[in-house]
């Protein structure tokens, strides 16, 4: 990535200036160290300028000051104030060579100073962000495409085509594939595993659609469909007895469960990792994105897929897993600077991150690739006896009261946990004596809602928020102890929210699943009306379990063939070919948990939806289960209502939950202004 181009007279030079117009004024390219140094320019005022530019010191982290010695020298004496020291340039690592042309660019045109566009415009020329003028790749080979079922839609074979010459231009060991939810993600990948003659293909997806990979597998390749016996030679899926090759192509194994297959994989240069659903990957600490990158490793992989219809937001948590795996210089070092100088959400910080992932990113969306039949989403108000005790003010009172009864449950122990935690913070804390009391009494005024908390400000939250972090884990040796730790920031610091917390989930779910199940006893003839007037197949999603087995029973009660699956479902791929090929079956119910992604259901066109997901995206993703290629009608969405005058529980659930928010807030400021 960090090869300079070919228009320097001595290329093999370790180092490359580049003068900016001034005496003393350039860039200095070092290959050897892959950072780049920015010398000459008024530092002092960049700093500030950057400042207010971006309303954050974190871009600050991107690089490296070096001071001059005199400056150093004055500081050590405590003749001058650090602010106040003379910076002589900036080192930047090479990797954040476009993060800094687009600070640089942004500088220009915020302040309208030429020089430094000037300073952007050299960092493009000079560095590897200009690749994609300067070098061309080789399209993909896509020979092998005859052996494929379906011939690709132009916008998959541009994404084939261009794939080797995306990753040489940017010197990248994959890509992120980001087509919109129904647009063929999964044929698409297989495609391109095909096109590149991999000896071995290891797909890693959510648990609830492995089998569906499988069958996806089978029915692409002319030769799968014709002899059963070679599919499943060829394919392999962890912990399902029907597929147990010993020497697999296609290795299919669940997000939580990559580590299981670490004694399969190969390393000869030619393996290729698709990551489905690969936007689960955000938390870059957790256990299944360390199984992740250790089987890039294990397998040497430089052909790494990252599979995503859900847009990747600009959070540190998100774009850290990703350019691990697709970028071989952001190397874990990098990452820490990476989180640093990103970990906040401002919209101009946000700009600077989609700068880069613009350029490996591939996505199309349905307007933009396909002329699909229309989608309309409406509701179905449906009529209930006696409806108030469903009403968001009801439901409102009786969360209340269950958070004052828990609220005080919490506050008897409280006084014992604040001795422990105490003792333990003191104990390790690396700070002085008056910083960690300050901590410690930050906290007990966090956590009572009955003291009144005036003095804690907005900053001094952002100040003690990395304390323990930075001052007390690092000093922890002792297992227990850090669990215990982890233990009562959980009890004590975070008392109100799990008080809060547990007050919901004790009244808002038995309640909404109540709900449901008299809206669907007092309007069953209306609902079964909807399915048999349908002239496809209908889906049912519902975010609770009880709902499932409820709308089973009167189905089946009113001789409408159906299935049913659910997370404990052992056979969904058996299941989905039933409800796909038999036409007594005209319902599938599903969670939305278990079969709002990956799936193809095109027999079907239309949706009720007896509770949404949390996430619009979720949601999205349900209906896009009928709402893809292979429709061929208009599809219907229903989001299945209870009719209120006064706003009640089964709107979305996130509504209630910011509203829950509120009432607690509310409730909190009132006690405390009593």
């Amino acid at each position: 990535m960090f090869q300079l181009l070919e228009n320097n007279n001595d290329t093999s030079a370790s180092k490359i200036e580049i003068y900016l117009g001034k005496a003393r004024s350039r860039i200095v390219i070092d290959k050897k160290n892959k950072t780049f140094i920015i010398k000459g320019i008024n530092f002092n005022k960049f700093i500030i300028r950057l400042k207010w530019m971006y309303e954050t010191r974190r871009i600050e982290y991107l690089f490296e000051r070096k001071y001059s010695a005199w400056s150093i020298m004055m500081w050590e004496k405590e003749k001058i104030e650090k602010k106040d020291m003379r910076i002589v340039n900036l080192t930047v690592p090479l990797f954040f060579a476009l993060e800094m042309y687009g600070i640089f660019m942004d500088l220009a045109d915020f302040y309208k100073i030429d020089y430094y566009k000037k300073v952007a415009d050299k960092i493009y020329k000079y560095t590897w962000i200009s690749n994609y003028e300067k070098r061309k790749g080789k399209e993909t080979d896509t020979s092998n495409m005859i052996k494929l079922r379906y011939r690709p839609k132009d916008y998959q074979l541009k994404f084939i085509s261009e794939y080797n010459q995306l990753k040489f231009i940017y010197d990248l060991e994959g890509y992120i594939l980001s087509f919109e939810q129904g647009l063929g993600k999964t044929f698409t990948a297989i495609a391109l595993a095909e096109c590149l003659n991999k000896d071995q293909i290891i797909i890693i997806s959510p648990n609830s659609i492995t089998e569906n990979w499988a069958y996806e597998i089978r029915d692409y390749f002319r030769e799968y469909t014709k002899d059963e016996y070679l599919w499943k030679k060829d394919v392999y899926i962890l912990n399902n007895n029907k597929y147990h090759s010993k020497k697999p192509k296609y290795i299919i194994v669940n997000q939580e469960s990559i580590d299981k297959i670490f004694h399969m994989v190969k390393n000869n240069k030619n393996t290729m990792i698709i990551v489905d659903e690969s936007h689960n990957f955000r938390n870059s600490d957790s256990k299944r994105t360390n199984d992740l990158l250790k089987l890039k490793e294990l397998t040497n992989c430089k052909d790494n897929l990252l599979m995503s219809g859900t847009p990747i937001k600009a959070t540190p948590d998100e774009l850290i897993p990703a350019l691990r795996m697709i970028d071989p210089y952001f190397t874990p070092e990098l990452a820490e600077t990476y989180k640093k100088a990103f970990n906040i959400n401002t919209s101009e910080i946000t700009n600077v991150v989609k700068r880069r992932f613009n350029r490996s990113i591939y996505r199309k969306t349905k307007s933009e690739t396909l002329k699909l039949p229309e989608k309309t989403i409406s509701q179905l108000l449906y009529k209930i006896p006696n409806p108030e005790r469903y009403l968001v003010s009801v439901i409102s009172k009786q969360i209340r009261e269950e958070y004052e009864k828990e609220y005080k449950h919490q506050l008897e122990s409280q006084k014992e946990l604040k001795i422990e935690f105490n003792r333990l913070v003191i104990k390790y804390s690396s700070a002085t004596r008056k910083e960690t009391q300050d901590y410690l009494d930050f906290v007990y005024m966090r956590a009572n809602p009955d003291i009144e908390n005036e003095k804690i400000h907005e900053h001094r939250i952002q100040i003690y928020r990395e304390f323990l972090d930075k001052n007390v884990f690092p000093n922890i040796r002792k297992k227990e102890d850090k669990e215990r730790l982890e233990y009562l920031i959980t009890k004590y610091i975070n008392m109100v929210d799990v008080a809060k917390g547990l007050a919901i989930g004790r009244i808002l779910p038995p309640a909404r699943v109540n709900c449901y199940k008299e809206i669907i006893d007092n309007n069953i003839k209306d609902i079964i009306k909807k399915i048999e007037d349908n002239p496809k197949k209908t889906l049912i999603f519902t975010s609770y379990l009880e709902i499932t087995s409820y709308i089973e029973e009167y189905l089946k009660k009113n001789n409408i063939g159906c299935v049913k699956i659910i997370g404990s479902t052992k056979n969904r791929m058996d299941i989905i070919q039933e409800f796909k090929k038999d036409d007594d079956i005209d319902v599938l119910i599903a969670t939305t948990q278990t079969l709002s992604t990956g799936v193809t259901l095109t027999e079907a066109n239309q949706i009720l939806f007896f509770g949404t997901p949390f996430r619009s995206a979720d949601f999205n993703q349900a209906c896009d289960r009928i709402h893809r290629i292979g429709q061929n009608i208009d599809c219907f969405i229903y989001v299945v209502l209870l009719e209120t005058m006064e706003k009640n529980i089964t709107t979305r659930i996130q509504e209630i939950l910011d509203w829950s928010q509120n009432q607690f807030d509310n409730y909190i400021e009132r006690n405390e202004n009593n």
